[in-house]
């Protein structure tokens, strides 16, 4: 549905960077809000702590309020196990764009 290759693609992004997504649930979109979002892309950017701890924004948003929280929440609970450096995690910053249309 109509995050599903989005958050492959997101996955994988993240993934090249070292960072691994461990647990990465998808949106739940409400119906009302499946037409509108047809098209619809955002972009979000997480920093991923050393210890796995991360915070997200989106730096772009879609046009509407409603759907960015439902994106932002989800996005929250999304877990990570850190790049390595040298045998060592580190802090790093991952960009992910995500596209509603199916």
């Amino acid at each position: 549905m109509a995050l599903e290759s989005a958050l492959h693609a997101a996955e994988a992004e993240v993934s090249s960077h070292g960072v691994v997504a461990i647990y990465h649930p998808k949106p739940i979109i409400p119906d009302d809000l499946l037409r509108e979002v047809h098209s619809t892309t955002v972009v979000a950017r997480f920093y991923i702590e050393a210890d796995g701890s991360m915070r997200v924004e989106l730096l772009i948003p879609s046009r509407n309020p409603r759907l960015n929280r439902l994106v932002l929440e989800t996005l929250k609970t999304w877990r990570f196990k850190p790049a390595m450096k040298d045998g060592h995690p580190i802090a790093s910053t991952v960009d992910s764009r995500g596209g509603f249309a199916e």
